[in-house]
């Protein structure tokens, strides 16, 4: 099965392009992630685009963790925010009957 995904922007009067675009680059070493994020930066600039400072980090999967798309990610694991599950649980609530009592 063939993962390519291709989008087609209609340019428009009244077609926007997207807001946002999400990244997460992985790299073996500090020094390896801090010469990606120049690079990402310099390119982003060059198309006067800016990176978001409070979203832009670097960090260490040994000792830390990161959020990204409804997701947390650990060294080993990856699981839904608690805010992702509170809300997926509301939404079910919504459109569910409590009828069993438990």
């Amino acid at each position: 099965m063939n993962r390519e995904v291709h989008v087609r922007f209609c340019e428009s009067l009244g077609v926007r392009f997207p807001r946002a675009t999400r990244l997460v680059i992985l790299c073996r070493t500090r020094e390896d992630a801090e010469r990606a994020l120049d690079l990402v930066q310099r390119w982003t600039a060059q198309a006067e685009l800016t990176l978001h400072p409070d979203k832009t980090d670097i960090v260490d999967m040994a000792e830390g963790r990161f959020d990204f798309l409804g997701y947390t990610f650990t060294r080993e694991h990856r699981f839904p925010r608690r805010k992702s599950l509170q809300k997926f649980k509301d939404t079910i609530r919504q459109k569910t009957k409590r009828t069993n009592g438990h």
